[in-house]
This record gives C-alpha cells, sequence and structure tokens, in this order.
C-alpha cells in the first residue's frame, strides 16, 4: 500500500481516533490502597465467533500520597471467561453471596462512588513468566452520608477476594 493510500485510510477512522478513550495500562506499585470506582464501560470481544461479555472498572486512588492521591487506574476487568473474578466482586459489593448474574451486572452497574479497599500484587505466569499486576477486592469502606448517620448502604463485606489482572509496566 502506497503512503498516500495509508493516509487516505487513516483519514476513514479519523473519527473513531478523536471519540476513543486513552488507555492506560498503568497500576500503582505493590501496596495495600483505598480507591474510588469512577465508572463501569462494558462491552463485548469475540472469541472464536462467540460474543464475549466483559466489565471494564475504572478507581481513583485516595492515597495521602500527592503523587498518587486522583490518580485513575485499571481497578478490575471481569469476563464470561472468568466468572469466578465477577462473582467475587459482585458478592463484595451485596455483602452476601451473589449467584445470579443479572444482579452481579446491576451491582457493578451501580457501584461508582463506591470505596474499596485494594491490594495491588505483581505475579509472575509460571508458565509464561509474564509478570502482571493484579488488582484484588478486599473490602467495601463504609462512608459517612451527608445526613450524619453512621454509613452508607454499602455493607462491609469480605468474601473471597476479587482478582483482576493487568501487564506489569
Amino acid at each position: 500500500m502506497s503512503d498516500m493510500n495509508f493516509e487516505a485510510l487513516l483519514g476513514q477512522y479519523q473519527q473513531s481516533f478523536a471519540e476513543a478513550k486513552e488507555f492506560n495500562d498503568w497500576m500503582p506499585d505493590d501496596g495495600e490502597y483505598l480507591c474510588v470506582i469512577k465508572s463501569v464501560r462494558t462491552g463485548t470481544y469475540d472469541k472464536q465467533g462467540v460474543a464475549i461479555p466483559y466489565w471494564g472498572v475504572a478507581g481513583t486512588l485516595l492515597d495521602n500520597n500527592p503523587e498518587l492521591d486522583g490518580k485513575d487506574f485499571d481497578a478490575g476487568f471481569f469476563t464470561a471467561q472468568a466468572f469466578g473474578s465477577l462473582k467475587g466482586a459482585a458478592s463484595l459489593l451485596a455483602g452476601k453471596p451473589v449467584s445470579d448474574l443479572n444482579e452481579a451486572h446491576s451491582l457493578l452497574m451501580g457501584c461508582a462512588g463506591t470505596v474499596l479497599s485494594v491490594e495491588i500484587k505483581t505475579n509472575k505466569n509460571k508458565t509464561t513468566g509474564v509478570e502482571r499486576k493484579n488488582c484484588y477486592w478486599r473490602a467495601v469502606v463504609p462512608q459517612e452520608n451527608p445526613a450524619g448517620s453512621d454509613a452508607v448502604d454499602a455493607p462491609v463485606a469480605e468474601p473471597a477476594p476479587v482478582e483482576t489482572t493487568q501487564s506489569a509496566n
């Protein structure tokens, strides 16, 4: 393909590029953090002709370190290929076991603003040797509401940790 043809092809994709959200796979160093869920996005990807649903969770660090406080990171990526992680996240958010997929979806879609205690750990794949950072959801952190009552509706619960993976930089 000539340079001119390639540039013409790029022109066809300019609008999509301009509207795309910037992807950054930064994650904090290994350790324990507080974060607030900023947003949850859903979509599908194709694997061998099958549409696989996913939920991507964006978090914002709440930290005393000004270099980290307010920094966004990928706080979770859940797919139908790893329902155990999705189930763990939904159960943590609900404060009780969740076995209904629609309920799990609703809980994730409604979790923006929830404060979580998370742990970031780097693990090495034994087969490939590839290092990945994992974000483990440890607990929902209750927050006082503006009316001054004890806490918001989100219960504190500590079911099995939720693992999400992100490639190490």
